[in-house]
């Protein structure tokens, strides 16, 4: 299972996990809380497999979560990040 987190969601969990006094820690909190509980939900309910690709974008006050097509896998605007690791366009965004 791979995620993709479109600029949006990016932007979405930046702002909720930074606080000008505890800087990123609450970053923690704002990933589990908007983004591995609820995914976790739509997994147990069948929504996705193990092999899906996973877009997390932001809509109005949330996080949705859709499966990638296969054939809209190669289509770059997104930053993927599989099993822990970030790709090389947002290590290089994350370097500068």
């Amino acid at each position: 299972m791979d995620l993709e987190l479109t600029p949006k969601a990016l932007d979405r969990l930046a702002e909720a996990g930074f606080d000008p006094v505890f800087g990123a820690r609450p970053l923690r909190r704002a990933v589990q809380s908007q983004i591995e509980n609820p995914l976790a939900q739509e997994i147990l309910a069948g929504k996705f497999g193990p092999r899906d690709v996973i877009v997390v974008d932001a809509a109005a006050d949330t996080l949705t979560f859709r499966r990638k097509d296969a054939a809209a896998r190669d289509v770059q605007g997104s930053t993927s990040v599989a099993k822990g690791r970030m790709s090389g366009a947002t290590k290089a965004k994350t370097a500068n």
